[in-house]
């Protein structure tokens, strides 16, 4: 029996080739569309999961207050780690990792590279975390103080193809590392991504500064593996307040003194799993992710799918009368209602399977350039993986049964005495009702699409064109890697200053894009048991008039105030914050660190500035004059040759620094990077509503083809009698038109609706009323496609000549 549901279902293929080849090519395009959006959710949600045990691996991050301002930081101190696996017997193993802040100029020999993926951890980071040793005992790697592990791609960098384990290199021009191990690249869907990892023993040389006992400084990541037994709820409650009992004991103070301060750093667990999708603390490792960005591809995925079943059940059910003689003959030599379901099912299910074949060589034909879209390092041969093949043949199965299923009922629902009383059966109403609820829902998705990718595009220009409180325009900066470069810095500057092209010059440790650092200080007139955390950054003489901000009250640095090494700089948002209105010049604040009891005094308040993203508001900011250990340059160029300018520049720092390159970026690509999510949001909405609009109008075209033939004798009788064929063309358009911008009713509500919550997200956002052409020119859009959809076939049938017509039949 199924041999034969089988031979027939093939042959209706061929008997009907375009309504075969439309409905193919449809369900194909669609579920190669979802299979790529499966593919990079699939890679979303499997992050840090390749871990051996990496249910039991948890981030300890802390959160807390200062002052009334609370936070949540990924960052804790650095003897938190070792504290846990000492005292805790719920922690099988702890180990710390710090971010080397800068990028780094490693040196092989003759090879130099600048590194910005670089990484410090404890030794015992490979008995935690898994990952693939390529040579060496990566057990015993970082052990020794100045040891480095490689990832292979950089080894072969430095090292060619040889073993380098062994060799030393040299970091930053400073320091002699030695390479203990080598592993395999690190997976692209893990929350770390490093490219080397130095021992933590080098901190004492890398970071002089550095203390293992500083309790109070949130500046490192602490990681713990929980044993088998322990309950990570309870062992959570437990060190609650471990940080702050620490605090209180190294201090000597009573721990009513600290809540006096509201001051208090609160321990919490994070699995390691979860923190790409479900983390936005400060401090991050790198960028996380969000889990709306996956629902809402999820859900397209699904609609993408629903469009290509929708075409399927369309076409079906509109040559209906091509079938309904074969159902009643059938009826008739004794077939029963469940053997023509399951025929009709399977025929959708080999229509499906054909179409799976075509969709698996779309995917290895597009999941690389997928990938470059969505930032990701999707692997093609995850289709070669038997346990994926068998979920895509499941999903082919799944959509022909759901493409089939209503098609398969109705036609099997016909009545022998009804349809073999006829020539052509020609449905029923509820057939063609249905049919053009369908049409109204597939726009109704294409056109939110359409709403969606217009509103997020509106948003990303508005956060790139908005004023960010200085000129972005043609500055570049240019990072201090060495501790002698940051030491040299005035000398640098100084010569710098005399490159013709070069316009203004100057310092700080701020690099703007890339957020600021924050501390404790006592304003004036304010409690001095409530310290306030502030955003701050030293700046040079000159930093102000370099980035061409805004001075709104008082003035500048200037060298000719010797008193200006004990002044400050602030932003109208702390002003405000602080109320101190006119009288805010002389006003001072004090740090709230024991190295640090100078009094600053307020010389200007400058505009408000962005030194981050737009998701999040202006934060309180203090500059500071410092003149040693400056991290960044900011060189703003004349207007002009752009690319001229840039090789003066690069052949005065040549002069200058013969051993460190010329690295720069300009502020306005940083700026722009921050908005990668939104941007590669955006490229995935526009390439996947026209896959969406595509499928629609695939299924629109069939169906009107098929309108057409079926009203062959109408269009002759009207012609005789001297219809023109652009007014029957009109005529059978504005049928399936009609639908069209009722689609467009349903789609602008729920675009409104959804892309607001969106928008929610940024401080900064625009408004939808104020993007109202979106809506327009997506109606406009949807409209236009349809009608060259359904008139292109409209007045082919319109031009037939009548005699051929009133013969059809």
């Amino acid at each position: 029996m199924i041999k034969n549901y089988f031979i027939i279902a093939v042959r209706n293929l061929f008997r009907n080739q375009t309504f075969a080849l439309i409905n193919i090519l449809g369900l194909a395009i669609g579920m190669a569309a979802s299979i790529l959006i499966l593919i990079y959710v699939e890679y979303e949600l499997n992050y840090d999961r390749f871990h051996n045990e990496s249910e039991q691996i948890y981030r300890v991050a802390v959160d807390g207050r200062m002052s009334g301002d609370f936070f949540s930081a990924a960052v804790s101190p650095a003897p938190l780690a070792p504290e846990l696996k000492r005292s805790y017997p719920e922690v099988e193993n702890a180990v710390r990792l710090r971010n080397i802040s800068q990028e780094a100029l490693l040196s092989a020999g003759d090879k130099r590279i600048y590194e910005s993926n670089l990484m410090m951890a404890d030794s015992a980071f490979f008995e935690i975390f898994t990952f693939e040793p390529v040579y060496g005992d990566l057990l015993t790697a970082l052990d020794a103080p100045l040891s480095i592990i490689l990832t292979e791609t950089l080894a072969h960098k430095l090292f060619d193809q040889e073993n380098p384990v062994g060799q030393v290199l040299k970091f930053n021009n400073e320091t002699t590392l030695k390479v203990s191990a080598v592993i395999a690249d690190v997976p692209g869907n893990t929350h770390f991504d490093f490219h080397a990892l130095v021992s933590w023993s080098s901190m004492k040389v890398l970071e002089p500064w550095y203390s293992d006992n500083n309790w109070g400084s949130l500046a490192y990541y602490a990681y713990v593996k929980l044993a088998d037994e322990a309950n990570p709820e309870a062992f959570e409650q437990k060190i609650r307040t471990v940080i702050m009992d620490k605090i209180i004991i190294e201090s000597g103070e009573s721990p009513e003194v600290f809540e006096d301060f509201q001051m208090e750093f609160n321990a919490f667990l994070q699995p390691v799993k979860d923190i790409h999708l479900h983390s936005n603390l400060m401090a991050e490792v790198a960028p996380t992710s969000n889990p709306s960005y996956v629902y809402t591809f999820s859900a397209i995925a699904i609609f993408i799918l629903l469009i290509a079943c929708i075409n399927f059940m369309n076409l079906t059910t509109a040559r209906s009368a091509g079938r309904a003689k074969e159902v009643g003959v059938r009826k008739v030599h004794g077939a029963c209602k469940k053997q023509l379901i399951r025929q009709f099912i399977i025929e959708s299910i080999i229509l499906s399977l054909t179409s799976l074949v075509i969709a698996l060589l779309l995917v290895e034909i597009f999941l690389p350039y997928f990938g470059e879209v969505v930032n990701r390092q999707l692997n093609p041969g995850i289709l070669t993986n038997p346990g994926m093949v068998l979920r895509y043949l499941f999903l082919a199965v799944v959509v022909g049964f759901i493409a089939g299923s209503y098609p398969a009922f109705y036609l099997s629902s016909f009545q022998p005495a009804d349809v073999l009383k006829n020539i052509r059966y020609r449905g029923t109403r509820r057939s063609v009702g249905l049919r053009n609820v369908l049409v109204v829902f597939q726009f109704a998705i294409s056109v939110f699409l359409i709403i969606g990718t217009g509103i997020i595009n509106h948003q990303i220009e508005y956060m790139q064109n908005r004023r960010l409180g200085f000129d972005k325009e043609r500055v570049l900066v240019v990072e201090m890697r060495s501790e002698r470069l940051r030491n040299n810095v005035q000398e640098i500057i100084n010569q710098l200053r005399l490159v013709p092209v070069v316009e203004q010059v100057s310092a700080s440790t701020m690099n703007p894009g890339n957020g600021s650092d924050g501390s404790a200080y006592f304003p004036e007139g304010e409690s001095a048991n409530d310290p306030w955390l502030i955003f701050h950054a030293g700046v040079d003489y000159n930093y102000i008039e370099t980035m061409k901000m805004t001075m709104i009250r008082g003035r500048s640095f200037s060298r000719e105030f010797g008193t200006d090494t004990a002044a400050v700089i602030i932003n109208k948002t702390l002003w405000d914050k602080l109320g101190w209105g006119e009288d805010v010049l002389g006003k001072t604040f004090t740090p709230n660190d024991p190295l640090n009891t100078k009094t600053y005094e307020v010389i200007g308040v400058v505009d408000d500035f962005y030194f981050a993203s737009l998701h999040e508001p202006v934060e309180p900011f203090i500059f500071h004059l410092r003149k040693q250990g400056m991290r960044n340059i900011c060189i703003r160029l004349h207007p002009g040759d752009i690319a001229g300018h840039l090789k003066e520049v690069e052949q005065a720092w040549r002069r200058l620094e013969p051993d460190f390159p010329f690295d720069y970026r300009f502020i306005d690509q940083a700026f722009d990077e921050l908005y990668h999510a939104e941007i590669r949001l955006s490229k995935m909405y526009i390439y996947f509503s026209i896959v969406a609009i595509f499928i629609a109008c695939l299924g629109l075209f069939g169906l009107s083809s098929f309108m057409a033939e079926q009203r062959t004798k109408e269009i002759g009788i009207r012609k005789t009698f001297g219809a023109t064929a652009s007014g029957l063309s009109l005529m059978l358009t504005k049928d399936f038109t009609k639908w069209i911008g009722l689609s467009n009713l349903f789609a602008w509500p729920a675009a409104y609706y959804l892309m607001d919550r969106w928008l929610n997200q940024f401080a900064y956002r625009i408004r939808i009323v104020e993007t109202w052409d979106v809506f327009v020119y997506a109606a406009i859009f949807s409209y236009l496609i349809a009608v060259i959809t359904v008139s292109f076939q409209a007045f082919r049938a319109a031009s037939v000549n009548p005699v051929h017509s009133l013969k059809y039949e």
